[in-house]
């Protein structure tokens, strides 16, 4: 999995954006450029890169799902208003791009597509309030997060080891978010949580879903997870076993006795440590001979050798990391290898293509929303005089 996401590291993502018609190739163009400023700047935001999480995520769960969040919606729409943490936000970036994993978001989807997602996280307490503190404004909603963080708040002092179960829900017709506290670092206390006890429970969002569309991108790969193949199989599981064996008889032989001493009155061998050389004394009737131990069984590395292989190719990927080139070949020929060994990772770049391609629907879906926002990308290359490099464009929920 790591040599693919370092693979796709050196291939940053390429918006496309389909002209509609001759006379619209500009507007098209504008368009794929603030795109990739809204991408590139909402992908340096928090302490991964969405991006590359994401196809980490495709190759080991063959699904990706993110989240979009627009800050201009949520926060007050006079800028004097906005708290430190707000403004800080903002000027990284006004999108907010959650990788969630997949064992972690429950979801139904129906014939025209996602009908309702809900992740539900065991979060520290401080991080729940991190994530929702910037939220606060002087709207209603707004007003009901403030509510909600300084409960948090008031429990995280009387327990500074708090922690909580978060439960984000959105639907076509709800957004609702509530934290329940837990000593658990697992979801196996909620899954057999009673609606019915509600203590400690702090509601940080119950409202109407008032945007037009559901903010959440769930994709699912054709194929199976990049190591499903080593897990059905139990080559994982098997190879650790050999590794054990032939590594725990390894340490143990080398303290293996060195001496075999037989003394017929018992008498514990005798070595003179003195000299130039340690000598070994022995008196009449004793005897002393040298061991030599056992060498470990050459099938159990045989064996621990044909299951590496098995792993190697049930992934198909290692052979990208141990290419070899010698004597004169051709630049084209070991182009060619390396597209051969890619072939793997086809199916899961294909899944985040897809998520990043519906993920950029939503952001213009977002703009579109009517927040009165006006956001301004710039040039990070020139395409030409008049498209030069550091250059503004401007565009409006008109746009």
């Amino acid at each position: 999995i790591r040599t693919a996401t370092n693979i796709y590291d050196t291939n940053n993502p390429k918006w496309e954006i389909l002209p509609r018609g001759l006379a619209d190739k500009d507007t098209a163009e504008e368009m794929e450029t603030v795109l990739e400023w809204w991408m590139q700047r909402a992908n340096k935001v928090g302490e991964h890169e969405p991006f590359r999480k994401s196809l980490h995520n495709s190759c080991l769960q063959n699904r990706v799902i993110y989240q979009l969040d627009y800050l201009p919606y949520w926060l007050p729409k006079d800028k004097k208003k906005w708290s430190k943490e707000q403004k800080a936000a903002m000027k990284a970036s006004s999108f907010c791009i959650i990788v969630h994993d997949a064992r972690n978001v429950y979801y139904e989807t129906g014939k025209w597509g996602l009908k309702w997602a809900a992740a539900v996280t065991v979060m520290t307490a401080q991080n729940v309030i991190d994530a929702w503190s910037v939220y606060q404004s002087d709207t209603e909603d707004g007003q009901k997060i403030a509510s909600a963080v300084r409960q948090m708040k008031a429990a995280l002092a009387d327990d500074a080891e708090l922690k909580y179960i978060l439960v984000d829900f959105t639907s076509h017709d709800k957004r609702e978010v509530s934290v329940f506290p837990t000593v658990s670092e697992t979801l196996d206390e909620f899954r057999s949580y009673e609606p019915e006890s509600t203590e400690g429970r702090i509601d940080i969002l119950d409202t109407k879903n008032e945007i037009d569309f559901i903010n959440w991108v769930v994709v699912t790969g054709e194929t199976n997870p990049l190591l499903y193949s080593m897990h059905k199989a139990g080559l994982w599981e098997d190879q650790n076993i050999y590794d054990t064996i032939v590594d725990s008889t390894t340490m143990r032989r080398a303290v293996f006795p060195i001496l075999k001493h037989t003394s017929p009155t018992g008498k514990p061998l005798d070595i003179d440590y003195s000299g130039e050389q340690d000598v070994v004394e022995l008196t009449q009737g004793e005897d002393a001979q040298t061991m030599i131990p056992p060498p470990i069984d050459s099938a159990m590395s045989q064996i621990s050798s044909q299951n590496t292989a098995k792993t190697a190719q049930a992934t198909g990927i290692k052979g990208l990391a141990s290419i070899e080139v010698a004597g004169n070949v051709q630049y084209a020929a070991v182009q060619a290898v390396i597209k051969l060994h890619m072939t793997n990772l086809v199916p899961y770049v294909r899944t985040v293509e897809k998520a990043n391609a519906q993920l950029a629907d939503m952001a213009f879906m977002w703009l579109k929303q009517g927040s009165g926002y006006t956001e301004i990308a710039y040039r990070t290359k020139s395409k030409g005089e008049g498209k030069e490099k550091g250059m503004g464009i401007v565009i409006s929920p008109e746009d």
